[in-house]
């Protein structure tokens, strides 16, 4: 089986070498560090590298050699198996898709807990309404600048309109 790389090339890379290579790559931008930032989180996590080796790695021409230690490093640091690491670049897609569906997730339940709190608030509002008959006018006119914000998409929408995740 030919390497990758042709046998042409200085520096031939098997193909799990050159997809580790993009998925480090993928991986570091999708996080947004730079080489720098990975060489010091494998140094942190006990698999010395130089920022340079880094992006030689990613971009180098020729490539520089993964070796296994540093393989067992980024895949630590990215929180990924080696077989993901080495893997076809179709599994790093799905990875940068799952990440950010972690993200979107994430802020979902950011969102919805926003959502409850005012919730929470309302019903407290209306509890309070209910004990003071006097307040009930000044909750009209709120609830109708509430709607109009509403209308014009700066407020979510009550809990029976929004959507459930």
């Amino acid at each position: 089986m030919a390497a990758a790389g042709g046998p042409e090339s200085k520096n031939p890379r098997l193909a799990g070498e050159e997809n580790a290579a993009r998925r480090l790559k993928m991986e570091r931008e999708s996080r947004g560090w730079s080489t720098a930032e990975v060489a010091r989180r494998m140094s942190e996590a006990g698999f010395p590298i130089n920022q340079s080796s880094v992006w030689r790695i990613e971009s180098g021409e020729p490539p520089r050699r993964i070796n296994l230690d540093e393989a067992i490093g980024f895949a630590k640091i990215f929180d990924i198996t080696l077989a993901e690491l080495v893997g076809p670049s179709g599994g790093a897609v799905s990875a940068k898709m799952l990440h950010l569906f972690e993200i979107f997730q994430e802020a979902a339940n950011r969102a919805q807990d926003a959502l409850d709190e005012m919730d929470t608030a309302e019903s407290a509002l209306y509890a309070y309404a209910d004990q003071h008959q006097e307040a009930y006018e000044a909750i009209d006119e709120y609830t109708v600048s509430l709607s109009i914000a509403r209308q014009e998409g700066r407020l979510p929408l009550p809990k029976s309109e929004r959507r459930q995740w």
